[in-house]
């Protein structure tokens, strides 16, 4: 896949640039990186607070199954999860459906956002945060922690891009499938993602298995 990067200084929000883009034209493997967001968000509309030091970023994408279009942003946070874990050698944890925390604090989230005329899909946008040499806000900290403050070093966020990006599409072309087997955490348990269809997964541990809508 040819693959076309697109860098801002500052933007509204990655997400609505990627929208306009595909408006004008570009397809699948452009990605629009921005330093800073100034209406960054996440799912439901929640802010994403983006001063500059983050890595934030989305992908146009055109995924043949249609089915499962948000199982898409959990690919992607098994895609950090995998490059964090290999650059530095963290532990994390993915809980469901889609944030990744280290030690209960959210150290990115995933976001997608996609668009039907009738049956055609009209686009396919799948947004990454993630708090890498940026200050946490005050109201936030409880909850919310940055690579700076894990390694007690700044990061290069342009590496870190480059190895996200690679760990992504390695995996978006295993397609939903190459999902089953990863551990979730969910309720403040773990579990192993044992099955999925339209709308739900199935999630099974040693005490047994439950079925979430996603």
């Amino acid at each position: 896949m040819n693959l076309s990067f697109l860098y801002f200084n500052e933007v509204d929000s990655t997400q609505d640039l990627a929208i306009e883009l595909y408006k004008e034209g570009h397809r699948e493997g452009t990605v629009i990186i921005a330093k800073k967001q100034r209406k960054g968000r996440g799912r439901y509309g929640k802010v994403w607070y983006s001063p500059e030091g983050g890595l934030y970023l989305s992908l146009i994408l055109e995924p043949k199954n249609k089915e499962n279009l948000p199982l898409i942003a959990l690919i992607a946070c098994k895609a950090v999860k995998k490059a964090l874990e290999y650059r530095f050698r963290l532990k994390l944890r993915i809980k469901f459906p889609n944030d990744l925390l280290y030690k209960d604090k959210k150290l990115a989230g995933f976001l997608l956002e996609s668009s039907f005329k009738g049956e055609e899909l009209e686009y396919c946008i799948l947004g990454i945060g993630l708090n890498v040499n940026n200050s946490i806000p005050q109201e936030i900290e409880k909850e919310a922690i940055s690579l700076k403050q894990i390694l007690k070093k700044e990061s290069n966020i342009k590496e870190l891009t480059n190895l996200i990006i690679k760990e992504f599409f390695e995996l978006y072309k295993k397609g939903f499938e190459g999902l089953i087997g990863t551990e979730l955490w969910y309720g403040g348990k773990a579990y192993l993602l044992n099955s999925l269809k339209a709308s739900e997964v199935e999630l099974v541990s040693k005490e047994g298995r439950i079925i979430l809508s996603y």
